[in-house]
């Protein structure tokens, strides 16, 4: 196990700062999309996860009201889900970056 004294303390704990506002920032700018009923609704949601857009194509309108809460929630919970995946695939790759700065001397 490395020898870590002070310095190498200060240091771990700056570029961990420094890896949490980078992920932060990337988590905001995330966008992804969802869609279902063959592309009729297309949920669009960030890192956090909400729901930034929802869009509905003419179409849908003239399948009901039932069909159409079942394809937006299907969109919704498909584009929160990827979310979701993006944003932990995001911090697993920082923690590999971090372990990496940390330990490479």
């Amino acid at each position: 196990m490395p020898d870590f004294n002070f310095r190498d303390l200060m240091k771990m704990q700056g570029a961990m700062k420094d890896l949490a506002e980078e992920v932060q920032k990337k988590q905001e700018e995330l966008r992804v999309s969802a869609a279902s009923g063959g592309d009729m609704v297309t949920v669009t949601a960030d890192g956090h996860p909400r729901v930034r857009q929802v869009q509905i194509s003419d179409e849908a309108f003239g399948l009901g009201k039932e069909a159409l809460e079942t394809l937006v929630m299907a969109a919704v919970n498909a584009a929160i889900d990827k979310a979701m995946a993006e944003v932990q695939a995001l911090g697993q790759k920082s923690q590999g970056e971090l372990l990496g700065k940390l330990f490479s001397k």
